[in-house]
């Protein structure tokens, strides 16, 4: 018998992973072919939210754990999934630079909002009230990361490249059982994909349609991210992650097309030089309405949990609510009421 199942492998599944095997448990993991929100994502952490320059929750201890997690992680991947490099908010207005003066001040921002004004990280975009530079920022290489953690996987069978029917999970008092795999837990991490789960979709995640332009832009010569309305991330070798949207209309219309000819409107708005289009994509995140994610047991069977809801900044927070899930499985620590699946209750009598 084997600790775990997990169903799902995007970043929360993966993080989550770690952590169990940091443990010396044992993982199974079944993940399908679905795009995944956490592939799509650029990656970025950031604990400074750049419409308002306050602190994301929790943002300091998260991004501090997350750093060391994924050098961590790196390290037993044999691969480098850390990029450093700032992000440089781009001003739109006098008044917005006297509020990021403004907030430097507070002790808990002082450390990533420089006092100092950026004159021009690259001429290709036009800056006439210049930037202010958010520091102890970058990004994780998402795709390199599960790439390396599915190859490592797959040569232990422990990865099962197909979509999980529920129908043929069977749970018992203490284990639970999916076609000959017997686990002791099954976590379920499926991002928007918990819609389908029956034991978990009566929780209020809301689905946020999120589309990228990938381009390529020679003359651009930018090597850290610029937030304007959009993010324009560097990916290497002249090509830029630009957007995300943010759309909770995720059905019918001719959403993709709107979103690109949108996106295309500010990234001319932005950048003073050719670029070519080289891919658009777009994927569902996993959101809850007070931004906090989903996690804990099932109301009836206490070995089968949930971990969900990361939502956009869910690169710095996945580390800590794996290590939080970890304690609550493994040590029977109460989970935060603030990230505890039980704080949304269905009506139902499910």
């Amino acid at each position: 018998m084997i600790d775990y199942i997990i169903v799902g492998f995007g970043l929360g599944g993966s993080v989550l992973a770690s952590h169990l095997e940091g443990e010396g448990k044992s993982v199974y993991i079944i993940d399908g072919s679905d795009k995944k929100a956490s592939v799509v994502a650029a990656g970025l952490f950031n604990p400074i939210v750049l419409k308002r320059y306050t602190m994301s929750w929790n943002g300091h201890a998260q991004l501090q754990y997350a750093k060391l997690f994924y050098e961590n992680l790196g390290c037993n991947l044999k691969t480098s999934i850390v990029e450093e490099f700032p992000v440089y908010r781009r001003f739109h207005s006098a008044e917005e630079q006297n509020n990021w003066f403004e907030k430097i001040d507070q002790p808990e921002l002082s450390t990533y909002l420089s006092p100092y004004l950026v004159e021009q990280p690259t001429k290709a975009i036009v800056a006439p009230f210049k930037y202010g530079q958010v520091m102890k920022t970058g990004r994780i290489l998402i795709q390199k990361m599960l790439d390396a953690y599915t190859k490592q996987l797959v040569n232990k069978a422990a990865f099962k490249n197909e979509d999980f029917d529920y129908d043929l999970l069977e749970i018992k008092k203490n284990y639970v059982q999916y076609k000959g795999v017997k686990a002791k837990r099954i976590v379920f991490c499926e991002g928007y994909g918990i819609k389908k789960n029956p034991f978990f979709n009566h929780l209020l995640l809301v689905g946020n349609k999120g589309t990228y332009l990938i381009i390529e832009c020679k003359d651009l010569q930018l090597k850290a991210a610029v937030k304007s309305h959009f993010f324009i991330v560097p990916l290497g070798n002249n090509r830029y992650k630009f957007g995300a949207t943010y759309e909770q209309q995720i059905k019918g219309g001719n959403y993709d097309l709107a979103a690109k000819a949108h996106l295309i409107s500010c990234l001319d708005d932005l950048i003073t030089v050719p670029y070519k289009i080289i891919d658009q994509v777009t994927a569902v995140r996993p959101t809850v309405k007070d931004r906090r994610p989903l996690a804990g047991s099932h109301h009836k069977h206490e070995n089968v949990f949930v971990m969900n809801g990361l939502g956009t900044r869910g690169v710095m927070i996945a580390p800590t609510v794996a290590k939080q899930m970890v304690d609550f499985m493994e040590y029977k620590k109460p989970l935060p009421n603030e990230i505890n699946c039980n704080r949304y209750k269905s009506k139902a009598d499910y």
